[in-house]
């Protein structure tokens, strides 16, 4: 399992909100820091004594509008996550550079979870397609 020594994969999470957003968050292991927090937190979940540790996401997609009911992210590219909401639609979010040039997977290459992570600077999730329903 995750509480295991040693260092965890390269890790997105996305979730969707009532307010119509996705949240996408990265995290890097890098020996230190995400795993001692993750074993601190195996070691007391069933304590009282927790605390709780806000992060902000790395990306806020907003375009839903309704309450997003399922994220997925691409499970061969990093750089697509779908989104379905009450709103009746489903959008494909494409990462894309911030300063308009051409991203990576133009040129034929699929981006990792750590790819995604170390462009979440430089680079944003754009709507790249809608869907509707009826």
């Amino acid at each position: 399992g995750i509480c295991r020594e040693g260092l965890i994969p390269p890790l997105i999470v996305a979730s969707g909100t009532v307010f119509g957003e996705v949240l996408v968050w990265g995290a890097v292991d890098d020996g230190k820091t995400l795993s001692k927090s993750i074993k601190l937190w195996c070691e007391n979940s069933n304590s009282s004594t927790v605390s709780q540790t806000r992060v902000r996401p790395a990306h806020r997609l907003v375009g839903h509008s309704g309450s997003v009911f399922g994220v997925k992210l691409c499970p061969n590219d990093a750089s697509f996550i779908a989104s379905t909401s009450d709103d009746r639609s489903v959008r494909i979010w494409r990462l894309r550079p911030t300063n308009g040039t051409a991203l990576d997977t133009e040129r034929k290459l699929l981006l990792s979870a750590k790819d995604v992570i170390d462009r979440q600077h430089s680079h944003e999730y754009t709507l790249f397609w809608t869907g509707w329903g009826h």
